[in-house]
């Protein structure tokens, strides 16, 4: 029964662990390479409490830039909030903005998303983007690799305001799936260890 108690404990502190704070929301992306393209991957919610507000933009782009933390899928028309200075989202690579700034080939589905750090740290969101409510899409940009972009393969984390962004670069987060947190893995193994232990008492 004690280790059964433990076991649950551990469940309970994973629970809190992919929860996080009650204020803060989370947003989990990944790029990855399928087929001879790569795809960006997200979803979650952004709350925006605290960061500058733009107007929105009117036209599409989906943009790659690793050494300024910049990868965007703006299908349509979107808006921006800009936190005060640059540092917030860690560069994924020394692959140059302007190299891939061009429209890139490529065809976004779902909402406009994206960020990057280049001056200051900015995130984007769909026009008329209500806080909180629930984000998701893709982009695929065609015949292209991590390599050519100059990515580098990793998971990286960045605060904005009251939004964490996880980015899962490469094959750390699966062919096409978007990665889970941290926390989930640690959740779904104590769930796991729960399953043995009852059975253990049964045989």
């Amino acid at each position: 029964m004690k280790s059964l108690d433990l076991v649950g404990g551990g469940v309970l502190a994973a629970t809190l662990l992919v929860a996080g704070p009650a204020s803060a929301t989370f947003v989990t992306a990944s790029l990855t390479e399928v087929g001879d393209d790569l795809v960006f991957a997200f979803e979650g919610t952004v709350d925006p409490t605290g960061l500058n507000f733009f107007p929105a933009g009117v036209f599409p782009q989906n943009e790659l830039g690793p050494s300024v933390s910049w990868i965007t899928s703006l299908p349509g028309e979107y808006s921006f909030y800009e936190s005060d200075g640059s540092g917030v989202f860690p560069t994924f690579g020394p692959g140059p903005l302007d190299s891939y700034s061009r429209p890139v080939e490529s065809v976004s589905v779902g909402d406009a998303f994206g960020f990057n750090d280049e001056r200051e740290a900015t995130i984007y969101v769909p026009r008329d983007y209500v806080p909180n409510d629930p984000l998701s899409g893709t982009a695929t940009f065609f015949d292209l690799t991590l390599a050519e972009i100059g990515a580098i393969e990793g998971v990286y984390v960045g605060n904005i305001g009251r939004t964490t962004v996880e980015f899962t670069v490469g094959a750390a987060g699966g062919s096409s799936a978007i990665p889970l947190p941290a926390g989930a893995w640690l959740m779904l193994t104590a769930m796991g260890a729960v399953a043995a232990s009852a059975r253990r008492r049964r045989t």
